[in-house]
């Protein structure tokens, strides 16, 4: 088989690539934890796709994906750096450091450490960038949103299905992926907050791709935004409610800025509407909205999360500049755990991802992070200081409207850690940046 031919064959079948990379992240990518028995699968699999993709991606190609994957790269080099070996003098003489400068003086080791207090945690986030980084490479080479976009709200619809069926099933059943799983319909997740999540983006896409798309799968679209909300009312998510209220006021603007022709046209959009603010009033007044419930058992939020931003913010102050490093929040955290927070389980995450990520990555961290937020900020006048026809392409705004709910809910969790999610946050940061962005109309 010679070469030419192998690429022609990619190329070809790009798309179906791009697919199966999607649905493979979903389905054994659902959980953020490094000891997942499936992992090393799924990012095999990537690894293999990423260079298979390096066969054949033009130059033209890298072009519309530039910036994903500069920020790819930016944090693949920070966590090389944080593994790099360095002097015991590097190190501050107080500070959290010094009990592991204890522990190696009664063990009588005197080597060179990493910055990073556990190295595997940040090789395991280097490994993380493989899914994305692939996701991100084939739909450069497909060149089809469609297909991104439609492959996400099968995998949304796949996941509210399967939610649906745990509500009724016993949590030792097959229809639970995850060994460690929250209460709750979780979907192709671990985590109930993640799979409520994903829906509230889902819906936002469907709604997107209604206005957009004129395949014959349009008519159906609405009903299955309405399906995703419907199933995250379900769900005992405070972060999951948040989402969808996000979700349903992005969809009211992507509805109201789109020239629709005739009543007709708006007529499915009035019959979900009606028909989900009165399921809405049904399921508050039966006490059926689990997430609801617990705002109102809790209206100050109070829980284990807010105890955690103190003591976040400490180990912030306390790791800085060079951070923890990235992944290692989990080991950092028994630095400092206080003895009233011992409880049986453990704290994996900030549950906080705007803290957490600067605890692990320090001043480099923050760096990249005032760097994107900048390009970011920029990105979105330039949008809007464009009047030209050939730029009214709504898909940067579809990208920012999930950027903006997974920045959300970041606040209080940890969302994009998660592979599925991570593909999710990667389409999206593709699509805000400018990929494909003069294209004509989705037409399939």
């Amino acid at each position: 088989m010679s070469v030419s031919f192998l690429r022609e064959a990619l190329q070809e079948y790009a798309s179906f690539v791009l697919i199966f990379l999607i649905c493979l992240a979903a389905l054994i990518g659902g959980g953020s934890r490094a000891d997942i028995a499936s992992l090393p699968y799924l990012r095999a699999t990537a690894a293999l796709a990423i260079a298979a993709a390096c066969l054949i991606i033009t130059q033209k190609q890298l072009a519309t994906i530039k910036w994903p994957l500069a920020l790819l790269g930016a944090i693949g080099a920070l966590c090389l750096i944080q593994l790099l070996p360095l002097p015991p003098a590097f190190f501050p003489q107080n500070g959290p450091r010094e009990t592991v400068r204890e522990m190696d003086q009664l063990l009588g080791n005197f080597f060179w450490r990493p910055m990073t207090l556990s190295p595997s945690a940040t090789v395991n986030t280097l490994g993380s960038l493989l899914v994305p980084a692939a996701v991100l490479m084939w739909l450069a080479i497909s060149q089809s949103r469609t297909t991104a976009l439609l492959t996400l709200v099968g995998v949304g619809v796949i996941s509210a299905s399967l939610g649906l069926l745990q509500l009724f099933a016993d949590p030792r059943s097959g229809l639970f992926f995850y060994d460690i799983t929250s209460n709750g319909p979780v979907g192709l997740f671990a985590n109930r907050n993640h799979a409520a999540v994903l829906l509230a983006c889902c819906s936002v896409i469907a709604i997107f791709l209604y206005r957009e798309l004129h395949l014959k799968i349009r008519p159906a679209l609405p009903y299955l935004a309405a399906f995703f909300a419907l199933c995250i009312l379900t769900n005992p998510s405070r972060a999951g409610l948040l989402a969808l209220g996000m979700a349903a006021v992005i969809c009211t603007v992507l509805q109201f800025s789109t020239k629709m022709r005739g009543r007709t046209a708006w007529m499915p959009l009035f019959v979900i509407g009606g028909v989900g603010i009165g399921v809405l009033a049904l399921f508050i007044f039966a006490n059926r909205v689990p997430a609801l419930s617990r705002v109102l058992e809790n209206p100050s939020l109070t829980d284990l999360r807010s105890e955690l931003n103190p003591i976040s913010l400490s180990m912030l102050k306390e790791f800085f500049p060079w951070g923890s490093g990235l992944g290692s929040y989990e080991h950092a955290y028994r630095l400092f755990e206080p003895t009233n927070l011992l409880m049986p389980s453990y704290v994996n995450e900030a549950h906080n991802d705007w803290l957490q990520f600067p605890i692990e990555a320090g001043l480099p961290g923050i760096i990249l992070m005032t760097i994107a937020l900048g390009l970011g900020a920029c990105r979105v006048f330039q949008l809007r200081s464009r009047k030209t026809v050939r730029n009214t392409s709504k898909l940067p705004w579809l990208g920012a409207s999930i950027l903006l709910i997974l920045s959300v809910a970041s606040l209080v969790d940890y969302p994009v850690r998660v592979p599925t999610i991570e593909v999710l946050a990667i389409v999206a940061l593709a699509f805000f940046a400018g990929f494909r962005e003069d294209a004509p109309a989705l037409s399939g």
